[in-house]
């Protein structure tokens, strides 16, 4: 969304601003020294996109030698032009959970930088998910992904359970890794209700996260309406068997916006297809290209920042695109792929399914 964008970038404007980028005037340079040594060392990376980032918004200049200057005119927007447009976007449905989360982290953003605050006091207040949760359910961008990632797992599970296979009668398992707060999960959930009370064989779903409060959170929330439902922590890269996790016992690996914020995809997808059984599916939903939105938001994170694969990564973010996932994917060992989305929408979700 273009007005959304151009929000955005103003909202990073103000951020510079906050920063003393523009102290020197008008057409005047920018100290970028000052500034990485006013930034704390997690941040270095999250400071560089920035400035690139002020670039291509038209917020800074790139000389012939690579030095950085103010434009001229000054690009500051005004106070009320920033609150009414922040209005507005979070009026509208198409904009709304993203606008309510941008607002609060871009504001938080010098803070975040020079290590007077941390992320987690904008995006998550209070320790509450209420801001981060809806940009994972938005109705317009989130769900129809995840829907369709849900009629996939149960397509493919009642497939399983029909199976005449010498381990019929073993359980259906299906295992989340980074449910968070369940933005994936409770349309899975929901999918897989009728099938776990079909009398058939047993459903399994292990809902996990490498956080335990948000494990926690998983467990009240949807514990007490999906009896077949279990909630552990996860760290997907560490050792998966001293986890207590069972190796090729899973039919179903799901994960959403998450495998992309781990620091070695090769070493990632091989802890996915070990967690498969044989035949066993992998099905990630992913972004597939940067935008100011997610650099202002979850690029304030360690997590966004924890590659060490660059190559491998669109340059300036942790993310994929989608040749980079076959290829990866291909690497990995694992078998036919389909990548479901629309070309004309590259920044939005891409459903990714592989079969071991």
């Amino acid at each position: 969304d273009a007005r959304f964008e151009a929000w955005a970038t103003s909202l990073l404007g103000d951020a510079f601003a906050a920063l003393g980028v523009y102290a020197p005037g008008p057409g005047g340079p920018v100290d970028v020294a000052a500034l990485q040594a006013a930034t704390s060392p997690a941040h270095q990376r999250l400071l560089a996109e920035l400035l690139e980032a002020g670039v291509r918004g038209g917020l800074l200049m790139r000389g012939e030698a690579g030095a950085l200057t103010a434009p001229s005119p000054s690009p500051f927007a005004s106070p009320a032009f920033l609150a009414a447009e922040a209005a507005a976007l979070a009026a509208h449905p198409a904009t709304a959970a993203a606008a309510r989360l941008l607002a609060p982290c871009a504001a938080a953003l010098p803070a975040v930088l020079t290590g007077k605050a941390g992320f987690a006091d904008a995006m998550f207040p209070g320790g509450s998910p209420h801001l981060v949760e809806p940009v994972y359910k938005d109705p317009l961008v989130s769900a129809p992904f995840n829907a369709q990632l849900a009629a996939a797992v149960i397509a493919f599970a009642e497939a399983t359970a029909s199976s005449a296979a010498p381990t019929a009668a073993s359980p259906v398992r299906v295992l989340e890794i980074g449910s968070g707060s369940g933005g994936t999960s409770d349309p899975v959930l929901r999918a897989l209700d009728p099938l776990a009370a079909s009398g058939g064989r047993a459903i399994e779903f292990t809902y996990t996260d490498l956080s335990p409060a948000l494990v926690a959170y998983g467990r009240r929330t949807y514990g007490p309406r999906h009896a077949f439902a279990t909630f552990r922590t996860l760290d997907v890269e560490g050792d998966l068997a001293a986890q207590a996790y069972p190796l090729a016992s899973y039919d179903v690996v799901l994960a959403t916006n998450v495998l992309h914020a781990t620091s070695d995809m090769g070493r990632t997808l091989g802890a996915c297809k070990a967690l498969l059984r044989p035949g066993g599916l992998l099905l990630a939903n992913e972004l597939a290209a940067k935008t100011l939105f997610l650099t202002l938001t979850f690029g304030q994170t360690a997590g966004w920042w924890a590659y060490v694969d660059p190559d491998r990564r669109v340059p300036g973010s942790p993310i994929l695109d989608a040749g980079r996932w076959v290829a990866l994917l291909q690497e990995a060992g694992f078998g036919r792929v389909a990548v479901l989305g629309s070309a004309n929408a590259p920044a939005r979700p891409r459903l990714l399914a592989r079969q071991a």
